[in-house]
């Protein structure tokens, strides 16, 4: 996961996903949503691959921009929360 919260510069503008779109395993890319006391809260979908589509059974146009708590329950975060 990249913290984008860290990043002076718009992730999209810097990294040329594309080179992810013809490979046969999922990739997706998410940003870090932090809250006002600097706690990672939630994960927003910033790039998905054509695999992860097809995985995820997600359309492009519905995952990118969504959180994870918009898409999923709100149990998927907490192992990954847990980690970090």
């Amino acid at each position: 996961m990249i913290d984008t919260n860290n990043n002076p510069m718009d992730m999209q503008s810097n990294v040329n996903f594309q080179i992810f779109d013809n490979l046969q395993d999922g990739v997706i890319v998410y940003e870090l949503i932090r809250d006002a006391i600097n706690e990672y809260v939630n994960l927003r979908i910033k790039y998905i691959n054509n695999a992860s589509v097809l995985n995820e059974f997600i359309p492009y146009e519905k995952a990118i921009g969504k959180t994870i708590t918009e898409l999923c329950n709100n149990d998927v975060l907490f192992p990954y929360f847990e980690m970090a």
